[in-house]
């Protein structure tokens, strides 16, 4: 009888193991131009008659799930016939897809009057108000890649595997299912993610804290300029290219080209960057956003985002101090739609705050490791650049270290690096005698001696740098800061000491910091004195030493300064 019950429940974990690898297939290929064989990249791909697809990636590769049979999985990319491929349980697991350009007869586009364009985009907007009225919420699931790079190489990647909803009064909310990351990057550093990116849709886009008119804002006739340039097609529909450019020079806009489909009014894709409005100053000397975003029905009479990709540059520099550029990038995916359905009534408690912070919200049943990207496949493939990142990226690469300044200014610009130290205090890749082989046990002891006493030197003096500033209230100032932490690193304590040249007074200070639980480094106690010049507002683009070339040069002081004096006692958690 026991044999039989064990029987029944080995059976019982087979079929529990067995039964979802018979009830899906994974679908993957290369999407190919038929006529070159050039790869297609950002081809949308769908399964007919629902809401999941994906997109193909910068070598045209694409992963998608089949979990009923039979389907159709519909592959659409503008200027190119569509393709139906019918799949079967029995229908192998690769499937390359070449695609026919598609031609269509169109007579030259000759404007005698009003641009076509104009007529074009008050039908788009008209057609867009009308259905969006009738969205009052959605639920998707997202897969979303940031990538970071200098001049060289890329420098990290952060990949997420998400829930978003979307509400047409409370707005955005996004559960954090599953991620993963580069070795260098921290899990709880990984914050990729949909809910903060645009949909072109929208009548106004926010674009790095810039309040910015959107192309189909019923009042974009006000803002923009449209232009018909060319006739694309799909199948046997046209597909409308018009450029938009600014109407206003000093209004944040956009620019590019945006692609409307004939008869259904509605734009299948926009390509677009920010006006040079959308800018910041010195010490940012360049700043640039490219924006992609494709649009799908499924078949039915709203059209979603199935997916943005963005491009970004930002070049940091002044005379004496220069970092590398900083490139950006990233592709998000957006699946899986169910449209007017109820949203948890929990992802809006805090909606009447509406903070950006309350967007974003993990979940912490599944966030602790990457299972869901083991077991997911409908991600958008990683290119080969970035498959080797991931194999070469370990954790001494830092982002300090990538975007380390050059310059005569650079070494006022402090990198603190606190991992340079192993549990016994001693600095990292420093040769250690193992206690076994020959020598007496006195040398042995007293060469740890003196490594420990190096080692304590070595950590005082690499805990120790020198501050430097100049504003118009200081003048010049100049410091000493001491950093060290215990050899468990539970304990960290700081301190420093420096003068002000401007009004004629010292500036201190010390603190503290106290981790007690030796099993996490969640929990901190701590407690500070200061005595110092301070900022009334803080910037996390700029510190009090980067812009200290700027009164120098006979410009604004960016900050405002006050004398403060204070004692403090934190916990955190």
């Amino acid at each position: 009888m026991r044999r039989f019950q064990l029987f029944l429940s080995i059976l019982g974990v087979i079929i529990l193991f067995q039964s979802p690898a018979q009830a899906q297939k994974v679908i993957r290929g290369i999407i190919t131009d038929a006529e070159t064989g050039e790869t297609l990249p950002s081809a949308t791909i769908s399964i007919e008659g629902t809401y999941i697809g994906t997109i193909s990636n910068v070598d045209g590769e694409y992963t998608i799930t089949v979990r009923e049979f039979p389907a159709v999985i519909n592959v659409r990319f503008i200027g190119y016939e569509s393709f139906n491929l019918r799949i079967t349980e029995d229908s192998a697991e690769e499937q390359n897809i070449a695609l026919n350009p598609s031609r269509i007869e169109l007579g030259e586009i000759v404007v005698t009057g009003e641009d076509p364009a104009i007529s074009i985009m008050q039908e788009v907007i008209d057609r867009k108000q009308i259905w969006r009225k009738q969205i009052q919420t959605y639920q998707s699931e997202a897969y979303t890649r940031q990538r970071i790079s200098n001049d060289t190489s890329i420098v990290s990647i952060t990949e997420s595997l998400s829930e978003a909803f979307w509400d047409h009064e409370k707005g955005h909310r996004e559960v954090l299912k599953s991620r993963r990351q580069t070795a260098n990057i921290d899990g709880s550093d990984n914050f990729a993610g949909v809910s903060y990116l645009p949909n072109f849709y929208d009548d106004n886009i926010e674009i790095a804290g810039f309040d910015v008119v959107g192309v189909t804002n019923p009042r974009a006739f006000s803002f923009y300029n449209f232009k018909l340039v060319d006739f694309k097609s799909i199948d046997d529909k046209v597909v409308y290219e018009i450029a938009v450019t600014p109407r206003r020079k000093l209004q944040p806009t956009f620019e590019g080209t945006i692609y409307v489909l004939d008869q259904e009014f509605a734009m299948l894709s926009v390509v677009l960057k920010p006006n040079r409005v959308v800018n910041f100053p010195p010490p940012i000397s360049d700043f640039s956003l490219d924006y992609e975003q494709q649009f799908n029905n499924f078949g039915g009479d709203f059209w979603l985002p199935v997916d943005i990709r963005i491009n970004g540059l930002i070049k940091i520099g002044i005379i004496g101090l220069r970092f590398p550029p900083i490139g950006f990038s990233q592709v998000s995916r957006v699946s899986n739609y169910q449209v007017n359905v109820p949203l948890p009534d929990s992802l809006y408690r805090n909606a009447i705050q509406d903070a950006d912070d309350l967007r974003f919200f993990v979940d912490s049943t599944s966030i602790d490791n990457d299972s869901l990207f083991v077991r997911s496949v409908d991600v958008v493939p990683l290119s080969l650049e970035e498959e080797v990142a991931y194999q070469t990226l370990d954790s001494t690469t830092t982002l300090e270290e990538a975007f380390r300044p050059k310059g005569f200014l650079a070494r006022f610009i402090d990198f603190e690096d606190d991992d340079d130290y192993d549990d016994d205090g001693y600095t990292i890749g420093e040769n250690t005698e193992s206690n076994s082989g020959t020598g007496s046990t006195q040398g042995q002891g007293t060469t740890r001696q003196r490594r420990k006493k190096s080692a304590l030197w070595q950590a005082i003096r690499r805990g120790t740098s020198i501050d430097g500033q100049f504003n118009r209230v200081d003048l010049l100032y100049g410091a000493l800061k001491y950093d060290i932490r215990t050899s468990d690193r539970r304990v960290r304590f700081e301190s420093f000491g420096g003068y002000s040249f401007g009004y004629d007074e010292p500036s201190y200070g010390t603190k503290i910091s106290w981790w007690p639980a030796r099993n996490t480094r969640r929990f901190v106690l701590g407690a500070e004195y200061y005595a110092k010049t301070g900022s009334r507002f803080n910037s996390s683009l700029y510190s009090t030493q980067l812009l200290s070339v700027r009164p120098l040069l006979g410009y604004a002081d960016y900050f405002d300064y006050f004398r403060q004096e204070g004692f403090s006692l934190r916990t955190a958690y």
